[in-house]
């Protein structure tokens, strides 16, 4: 993509170069691609009490600097200011309300689709209309990029959403009968899907994924035999699989994790 002093295809120099950052990575230095700049400058989250108060409700990210690259560190094995590493693809992260992880999987979840075309990922909860909550989430979350919302008047199932990004065009679809976005990328004719799963091992077998969230596993059916399913074909693809959830007493999965305690329970 050429680029002038001002702007590239409408966009400023400086949201051509974070987008290369968050995308792709420094050239220059050779860090590797970064979350933190596509959910800083890319992400906008829906903001309940500012649009009850008749504010605009959909705001950038809701999160400090320390905080967000913390959580970044934890989930993609950076070292962090004590020299501390989670090297594990498993990532249990306790889940809270002030914390805003569930959007911050959600955010990250459509960064790794958009940087890695025909990347295929599913998210896993107890029921499906709770997977389809993420879904929707995410679909938020795409719908207030930048760009034009196409429906399709026929079937009043799809959603399309054209994004023009300093990548150039993404086409985001959601089929909403089957939970499932697709980005088509800007190449024409590579894509990248993310699935809505419930709770079954047979869905985690399916696939080969590089990233799988699976949240309130205490009441997920099946939770220990999905997850079993799910780790080696996470671990396969070098992945990652956060799981994040609340305590639900001492069940066979998430407070093992947490404590770092299920392979002494097996």
């Amino acid at each position: 993509m050429a680029m002038t002093d001002v702007q590239v295809n409408g966009f400023s120099k400086e949201e051509v170069i974070t987008w290369q950052l968050a995308m792709n990575g420094n050239p220059h230095t050779g860090e590797p691609a970064d979350p933190y700049y596509f959910l800083k400058y890319f992400v906008k989250t829906r903001d309940e009490a500012a649009a009850n108060r008749g504010e605009e409700a959909y705001r950038p990210f809701p999160i400090d600097y320390f905080h967000l690259q913390v959580i970044l560190a934890f989930l993609y094995n950076k070292q962090w200011f004590d020299g501390a590493q989670w090297k594990s693809p498993i990532k249990p992260i306790v889940k809270g309300r002030q914390l805003t992880v569930t959007w911050i999987c959600m955010a990250i979840i459509l960064w790794e689709a958009i940087r890695k075309p025909g990347n295929r990922i599913a998210t896993i909860a107890q029921k499906k209309l709770k997977t389809y909550e993420h879904q929707e989430r995410m679909w938020d979350i795409i719908r207030h990029m930048n760009g034009q919302m196409v429906s399709d008047p026929n079937s009043g199932r799809v959603g399309e959403y054209h994004v023009y990004s300093p990548g150039g065009l993404y086409v985001f679809r959601y089929l909403k009968s089957d939970g499932q976005i697709t980005i088509f990328h800007p190449d024409g004719h590579s894509e990248s899907d993310i699935h809505a799963f419930t709770g079954k091992s047979s869905d985690a077998r399916a696939y080969t994924l590089p990233f799988a969230y699976m949240e309130e596993v205490p009441w997920v059916p099946d939770a220990l035999e999905t997850y079993n399913a799910l780790v080696p074909t996470v671990s396969n693809a070098r992945g990652i699989l956060p799981i994040v959830s609340t305590y639900e007493g001492v069940d066979e999965l998430f407070y093992p994790l947490t404590i770092g305690d299920l392979e002494a329970q097996k």
